[in-house]
C-alpha cells in the first residue's frame, strides 16, 4: 500500500487536533505519529526528524515538565508547528518521493 498527499494531509490533520489538548496522554500519541511521518516522508537520517527527536528528548529528559519552556502544552504546540509546516510542503509539493511503502 502506498502513502498519497491526500492520505499524508488527513493523517497530519488528525495528529494537529491531537495537540489542541494540553493532556500528558496526547503527547506520546502525537509525538509517535509525527516521529513517524518525519521518517515516512524526509528519511530516518533527515535533519528534520533528528532535530525533532532532539526536542522529544529535552521535553522528556526534563524533570520539571509542568514549568517552563518544557510545559506539556508548549511540546504540543511546538509539534502543532513542525506538522503544520509538513502539511505545507506536502501540499506545495516540496516534499520528494510521497510513493514510499507505508
Amino acid at each position: 500500500m502506498s502513502i498519497d498527499r491526500q492520505s499524508i494531509s488527513i493523517r497530519l490533520d488528525e495528529l494537529m487536533g491531537l495537540g489542541q489538548s494540553d493532556s500528558p496522554g496526547r503527547v506520546g500519541e502525537i509525538t509517535s505519529g509525527t516521529i513517524n511521518i518525519l521518517e515516512k516522508l524526509y528519511g530516518p537520517e533527515s535533519e528534520k526528524l533528528k532535530a525533532y527527536i532532539r526536542l522529544y528528548d529535552d521535553y522528556v529528559k526534563n524533570p520539571n515538565k509542568e514549568s517552563g519552556p518544557y510545559r506539556i502544552s508548549n511540546i504540543l504546540h511546538r509539534t502543532v508547528g513542525v506538522l503544520k509546516s509538513i502539511k505545507s510542503e506536502v501540499e506545495s509539493g516540496l516534499v520528494g518521493n510521497l510513493e514510499l511503502e507505508a
